[in-house]
């Protein structure tokens, strides 16, 4: 038995092609969504073809039709299909506007990785790393892997101490005559890359057996005028501050650095010891408390002079201070084998004071084949310690 399908119900096809407003070029797989005009739900949908067409089914009614593709502003047609349209319905050339904003200026800036394997040294990049405001050189050397650092500030190369510490590729002041007090003292937020060398060439002396480590303090090279500066506090005491200014011309660049902590770091430390002999015992306890702190600062003027695109002559001065007071407080409990108790207190304060100047100059070559090179440097050192 057949029957009349409703007129209503009887569904019309709508087609239409999408073009660019400027090249009047199709505008291929572009959105077509259709919405219902009464409560603005999605009934339909379809995707322009490679020549820009498209093809949807629709019952008689009143719709939104809203076409989209990226970089184009969306269009939106309003269309009422009734049961007298014919069963097909061509909308013509619907055309797409170009949506373009003119942006500001963009600047693509790169960044080193924080680690660089190369030829002979892995190099890590510590200058921008947040977590190094605060701390010291001491505590940067002690986060990098194959490096360790004790609790009197000694600096270890896979497991030995043969460690040989350069500042800027060379022996230098600023890590004085105790290197365990220096890295302590010397701001991590003025150190901008760590380079870890274990089978050093033959540029570097014999000294440091185990490995040299180089620290490379930080040194703008864009143009003209820039600098950072740096504060940070912490408790118990940790205070400090750095400040890098850059003056770089066509053929001078002046650097400065200067950076100041103050430190105030107490700690404790218990030890519990027994002795049992056939004719006696005895047990001792110990406490410790102890204050370590006080306040340093470095600085660093120079001026590097590019005499031609391969060579550059560079003179600096480096000046590091530092006022240091250690007190530690020992208490011994003694008990014999009966417990009768005696007690005997110790106090152990130890004066710091550094203080080291160096000049430098450093003329340096470089050759076409890469990473070939010649250098010459001139030191001059003054260094005394107190404590």
């Amino acid at each position: 038995m057949a029957q009349n399908q409703s007129a209503s119900t009887i569904k019309k096809v709508i087609t239409g092609f999408i073009l660019d407003g400027d090249t009047k070029e199709a505008v291929e797989f572009a959105t077509v969504s259709v919405f219902q005009s009464s409560d603005s739900s999605l009934v339909g949908g379809a995707l322009s073809s490679q020549k820009g067409g498209f093809n949807l089914e629709l019952a008689p009614g009143s719709y939104e039709l809203q076409i989209q593709f990226l970089t184009y502003r969306s269009k939106t047609i309003q269309i009422t299909i009734s049961s007298n349209d014919p069963n097909r319905i061509n909308l013509g050339q619907l055309i797409l506007d170009q949506d373009t904003k003119e942006l500001d200026e963009v600047v693509v800036q790169s960044e080193r990785t924080q680690m660089e394997l190369q030829l002979d040294k892995k190099v890590y990049n510590v200058g921008k790393d947040l977590s190094n405001l605060g701390g010291s050189a001491a505590d940067i050397l002690d986060n990098l892997p194959s490096v360790a650092v004790d609790v009197d500030g000694n600096v270890g190369l896979r497991g030995s101490n043969n460690v040989k510490i350069l500042i800027d590729g060379k022996p230098s002041g600023l890590v004085g005559l105790s290197s365990s007090d220096a890295l302590r003292q010397l701001q991590g937020n003025l150190i901008e890359r760590v380079e870890i060398i274990t089978n050093p060439s033959a540029r570097y002396d014999a000294e440091g057996q185990a490995g040299i480590i180089n620290i490379i303090l930080k040194k703008e090279r864009a143009k003209g005028i820039n600098g950072s500066f740096s504060v940070n506090t912490g408790y118990p005491d940790n205070h400090g501050g750095s400040v890098s200014i850059n003056l770089r011309r066509k053929w001078v660049n002046l650097f400065t650095n200067f950076g100041g902590s103050y430190r105030n770091a107490p700690g404790t430390a218990f030890s519990n010891q027994k002795f049992n002999y056939p004719d006696t015992s005895y047990r001792t306890n110990v406490d410790r408390e102890m204050l370590r702190g006080g306040i340093n600062y470095s600085s660093r003027f120079g001026a590097d002079f590019f005499i031609d695109k391969t060579t550059t002559l560079t003179a600096y001065y480096l000046f590091r201070f530092s006022d240091e007071d250690n007190l530690t407080v020992m208490t011994y409990n003694d008990y014999d084998q009966l417990d009768n108790f005696s007690q005997l207190l110790r106090d152990d304060q130890q004066v710091e004071d550094d203080q080291n100047l160096e000049y430098g100059l450093n003329l340096e070559k470089n050759f076409k084949r890469k990473r070939h090179k010649l250098t010459l440097d001139f030191q001059s050192q003054d260094n005394s310690e107190v404590g």
